[in-house]
């Protein structure tokens, strides 16, 4: 893996399936300016290694969420200050995010209580 941290991504719209099945992807991303984002479905898709800082991560343009941390088993990351109001689509956001616990994060909470079912 290149590093990763230094990635010009103030650009990018779409952050779909970029880490998905990268099992043991664990880099810091925690600097991109993402505040172009407006998906970030599949982002961490079966990335299970994956449990970096995104609080400063700015995803208040982003509407969809869909199955972004699936199966990210070690992922619990504090995302509380996430700006979700114009996100739509949470369906399968956790679903087998075994380690993620919602922490201070209201959306979260919701999301794990209506979505999250656990993988054997």
């Amino acid at each position: 893996n290149s590093e990763l941290l230094t990635w010009d991504v103030s650009k990018v719209t779409t952050l779909r399936s970029t880490f998905n099945n990268a099992k043991r992807f664990n880099q810091s991303i925690a600097m991109w300016n993402t505040s172009q984002v407006t998906t970030l479905a599949s982002t961490f898709h079966n990335a299970g290694a994956f449990n970096s800082d995104l609080s400063a991560w700015d995803v208040s343009k982003v509407t969809t969420l869909h199955s972004t941390f699936k199966i990210a088993t070690l992922f619990n990351s504090n995302i509380s200050n996430w700006a979700t109001s114009k996100v739509v689509s949470l369906v399968h956001t956790f679903d087998g995010a075994a380690a993620f616990n919602g922490g201070k994060c209201p959306f979260c909470n919701v999301v794990l209580i209506l979505f999250t079912r656990k993988h054997n």
